[in-house]
């Protein structure tokens, strides 16, 4: 019974269903659970922190993420595709190079601290001084997701990514409840997320690196990767920051309570990508574009519902859970509308298993480019109303981007291929 189904979902589907049903079931349970603690840690800041000091607490947290782009990200990936092809060793190399960048990201940490001391603003220059030590070892413990994605060890990863996402959660909801101490806030927000990424680290090391082959590409296309995915990250970030200069930071708390909704849902979806990864680099572009539109075209009749569901509810949602900020209704609205295009990031993936390094680099490029002139043009003027507009804008535009690139390139002649 349970082979006739699996028979029924490969027909439908036209993929490997009890890989998908396995690791999707744990990478889901984890993405659920990295909502609910997402949503009730929301609650907890947007009900019992001042809008004004949650805005500033987003603004950091944008601005940190900036910050961090000299960690090289990027390696991640690297290390996923690696480790997927049995080159565990790739694991300490990574680790090596995203230690000595991340010494870089310290130092400018460090310099915007003495900037915000000079400007005589000392609760921003405490918290800046206390990442320019902390955030590069919290960039670095995370690689660990990286190894158990490549090992397609979905359950370990779930349920370490789970525990620890619900610990920092906890943590920060008491930290929040007894104190709206910004520093102190970060000082439990940087400790609870180390020490739980370090153990996880620790184990993942023990357990399941059973080899010191490297992949000896794996660095250089890590930078690749991480330079592909910085102008991705300003892009992303450089909303919040611009908001919160022409604004102000009640704004920012309300547009990134609209927008939270949006990634989560997002975030949820992309197990696929994350499932996908492995499998993909295993594959030819000719398999895959003979493969892929299909797929494509029935993961979008499975979200429909889900946005239109979302849509229908999110009054109600913000007048319950967020009710100081029911205006941003409608912009959460139009934010999930967005996640139609979702499908499409699949593409994404299979261009990063293939290592198509041009194409990445015009469509991560583009996008961010045409975003971030459009939110230093556009924000000033119409505040938040042009902040959405370029985020709906670039979404599309990305989507477009990644079909066309997809089905007009070749694969390098590098990249060795199973699938033919």
């Amino acid at each position: 019974m349970q082979k006739h189904i699996l028979q029924k979902i490969e027909s439908f589907l036209k993929t490997d269903a009890s890989y998908l049903i396995t690791g999707g079931f744990w990478l889901s349970s984890s993405k659920a659970v990295a909502m609910v603690v997402t949503l009730a840690s929301s609650v907890v800041f947007a009900n019992f922190l001042p809008e004004e000091t949650y805005g500033v607490y987003r603004y950091i947290i944008s601005l940190l993420a900036l910050l961090a782009l000299p960690t090289l990200k990027g390696v991640n990936t690297a290390v996923t595709t690696a480790v997927a092809r049995g080159h565990d060793g790739s694991f300490l190399s990574g680790l090596q190079v995203k230690t000595r960048w991340s010494i870089i990201a310290a130092c400018i940490t460090a310099a915007v601290s003495a900037y915000y001391y000079y400007k005589g603003n000392y609760i921003f220059g405490h918290i800046f001084a206390l990442s320019s030590i902390l955030m590069p070892v919290l960039q670095i413990s995370y690689l660990y997701v990286a190894v158990l994605n490549g090992k397609k060890a979905f359950k370990a990863l779930s349920v370490h990514l789970a525990a620890s996402r619900i610990f920092v959660a906890i943590t920060l909801a008491v930290t929040v409840l007894l104190t709206s101490n910004l520093l102190l806030i970060f000082l439990v927000y940087f400790f609870s997320y180390i020490l739980s990424q370090i153990i996880s680290s620790i184990i993942t090391w023990r357990q399941y690196i059973t080899n010191d082959v490297i992949e000896q590409e794996t660095t250089s296309y890590g930078k690749h990767l991480s330079l592909i995915q910085a102008v991705t990250v300003v892009a992303n970030n450089i909303d919040k920051v611009l908001l919160f200069q022409f604004a102000g930071p009640a704004v920012l708390a309300g547009y990134y309570l609209a927008l939270m909704p949006f990634k989560q849902l997002k975030n949820f979806v992309s197990t696929i990508n994350t499932l996908a990864l492995p499998k993909l680099s295993e594959r030819s572009i000719s398999v895959l574009r003979a493969t892929l539109p299909t797929k494509l075209v029935k993961s979008f009749l499975v979200i429909i519902p889900i946005v239109f569901a979302y849509v229908l509810l999110a009054p109600t949602i913000f007048s319950v859970l967020f009710p100081n900020y029911v205006d941003f209704v409608l912009v959460s609205q139009l934010f999930v509308l967005t996640l139609l295009l979702a499908p499409t990031s699949v593409i994404q993936t299979a261009m990063t298993a293939l290592k198509l390094k041009k194409q990445l680099y015009f469509v991560s490029t583009s996008t961010a480019v045409i975003r971030v002139v459009l939110l230093l043009t556009i924000v000033p003027i119409w505040g938040l109303s042009g902040a959405v507009s370029v985020v709906i804008i670039s979404q599309l535009y990305t989507a477009i981007c990644l079909v066309v690139l997809f089905w007009y390139t070749t694969q390098p002649s590098t990249v060795k291929s199973l699938g033919d």
